[in-house]
């Protein structure tokens, strides 16, 4: 079997969408990629604050906020 093409990576997901959260967490597990999730701009900043990501999969409108405030903080 092929290694899998997102081994090594973290990466934090952040959508208020249960059912698309959940789709895109065992999609990217599936790849091989160690993901977070979040379901709130506050989550996700707590998440970031925990951890370091490779990448980040952010929805733009959540209900604390905008998605593209998280990465104006660089967080």
């Amino acid at each position: 079997m092929p290694p899998a093409p997102l081994a090594g990576l973290t990466v934090l997901v952040v959508d208020d969408e249960p059912l698309l959260r959940r789709h895109l967490v065992a999609t990217l597990e599936r790849l091989g990629a160690d993901v977070s999730s979040a379901d709130s701009l506050g989550a996700a900043r707590r998440h970031a604050a925990q951890s370091g990501f490779d990448f980040a999969l952010v929805d733009v409108h959540l209900p604390d906020g905008l998605g593209i405030d998280l990465l104006k903080e660089k967080a």
